[in-house]
């Protein structure tokens, strides 16, 4: 499940947020202990963390950045492309639930003010480290894709 958040979407049209080369992007591990239902309400990441989203705390372990943040237009569908983010050496035994991709909207990471952007879980996770180093990377690096229409949806 790929889950994007509304208050994303507001930051964008006040221009505090987007997805271009000048907006850091952050990704933030879940750990399996983690009781997080993703809500639209969840306007700051602090608020998605007092509601039960619990970050990975492990030797080794980093949040990761999304690198080469481009848009594309294919066949009507606007995609958001990014690269491969990575997230350290973790130690050996930590189960991943999912991750959060995060938007940093002062000068460094703040989770009392950074917006949460997407939240995934699912598809290839939970993870079990290994000791190795940890990346998470979208297909074809589409983080999410939206349907460009002229005509409602049903």
């Amino acid at each position: 499940m790929i889950f994007v958040y509304a208050s994303w979407i507001d930051a964008i049209n006040k221009r505090l947020s987007g997805w271009s080369s000048t907006t850091t992007l952050y990704g933030i591990l879940e750990d399996n202990s983690s009781t997080y239902s993703p809500n639209h309400e969840h306007l700051t990441v602090q608020q998605a963390m007092t509601a039960g989203f619990v970050e990975v705390s492990a030797s080794g372990y980093v949040r990761g950045r999304v690198p080469s943040k481009e848009t594309d237009i294919v066949d009507n569908e606007l995609q958001l492309l990014g690269g491969t983010l990575n997230f350290g050496i973790i130690e050996s035994g930590k189960t991943i639930k999912g991750m959060m991709i995060a938007a940093q909207l002062g000068s460094s990471v703040n989770l009392q003010i950074d917006t949460p952007v997407l939240y995934v879980n699912g598809g290839d996770f939970p993870i079990t480290t290994d000791g190795r180093q940890v990346f998470v990377s979208f297909t074809d690096n589409i983080f999410i894709k939206f349907i460009c229409s002229t005509t409602p949806a049903p």
